[in-house]
């Protein structure tokens, strides 16, 4: 079943905004430590962040060769390119927001109808 135009495009809005308020910016040089840059992180849920890419589903995996046993190697999530902050400071970062499927769908109504109530 395909969504109208007009809902099509509010649950696009929504799906950003909670991506870019819920993601981690990925670190231009990841390390063994991962791949989350948490100080530009920090600096982007204070600034807020705004892109003109689309929200894309994401794959992709973490500690492999350590203690992390399969499934916990693999991770799905959202990702938006792209990334810059209000003031200018960070741009052309990427956000990946490692959430399961119940997650995106309650932050997407949130942000598309307001916080729940009761």
């Amino acid at each position: 079943m395909a969504m109208s135009p007009e809902i099509q495009e509010e649950y696009d809005r929504a799906l950003k905004a909670a991506t870019l308020d819920n993601g981690l910016v990925i670190d231009n040089r990841p390390s063994v430590y991962g791949w989350a840059d948490y100080r530009a992180s920090e600096h982007m849920r204070s600034c807020g962040g705004v892109s003109d890419s689309p929200v894309e589903e994401d794959d992709w995996y973490e500690f492999v060769g350590t203690f992390a046993d399969p499934p916990n190697e693999h991770k799905h999530g959202m990702y938006v390119s792209n990334v810059s902050c209000r003031c200018g400071q960070l741009t052309g970062r990427s956000i990946r927001w490692d959430a399961d499927r119940s997650e995106i769908a309650e932050a997407v109504f949130e942000y598309a109808l307001g916080p729940k109530r009761g």
